[in-house]
């Protein structure tokens, strides 16, 4: 018999301290808070990624164009400019536009000032350039007419690619806005 008082003496032991030991806060959830720097170090990384990865498409289409010889190379050049266009990088021009009130200047701190322009400028026109270089994916001297063309933007690109948007020095500022502006003018 006393085996049964103890037992049923722990088993409301524990029931009493298992109903003290909840309160009513444990039921509510708290927000996570995302501090600036977490939005920050996210933007930034989503950013450069995107960006340098158009860079890099870029380069590959050009690649691909200056190699082309065959119709199947023509084919597999036009399914790699679909593919550009299709995944045309809005993610770089919506955090500019989505920058929160009590998180401003965001893309400031991604971008340096003086490079904002031009930085969004380049891809959205390289994303026109080859729309535009897609018709000519049907016969290769079309294709062949734009060899010099092809070669001097992506030799620009490569001088600006590895010049780091947030860390821009103003020698750095200076080669940027002067290649991106050659850029335009053989894309316009």
């Amino acid at each position: 018999m006393n085996y049964k008082k103890y037992t049923l003496f722990l088993i409301l032991s524990i029931f009493v301290a298992f109903i003290s030991g909840c309160n009513k806060h444990t039921n509510e959830i708290e927000p996570v808070s995302v501090t600036e720097s977490h939005y920050y170090s996210l933007m930034h990384s989503v950013f450069n990624f995107e960006y340098h990865n158009k860079l890099w498409e870029y380069q590959n289409v050009v690649e691909h164009a200056l190699k082309a010889k065959t119709a199947l190379d023509l084919s597999y050049l036009h399914g790699l400019l679909e593919g550009y266009t299709y995944d045309n990088a809005q993610i770089i021009l919506l955090i500019n536009s989505t920058n929160k009130p009590n998180m401003p200047q965001t893309f400031d701190k991604i971008v340096v000032t003086e490079l904002q322009e031009s930085a969004v400028t380049v891809i959205v026109e390289l994303n026109e350039y080859l729309k535009n270089l897609v018709k000519e994916t049907e016969e290769i001297e079309s294709l062949k007419s734009r060899h010099e063309e092809l070669m001097t933007i992506s030799e620009l690109l490569d001088e600006i690619s590895y010049i780091e948007l947030d860390k821009a020095t103003k020698d750095q500022i200076e080669i940027y806005k002067v290649n991106s502006q050659k850029i335009m003018d053989i894309i316009n």
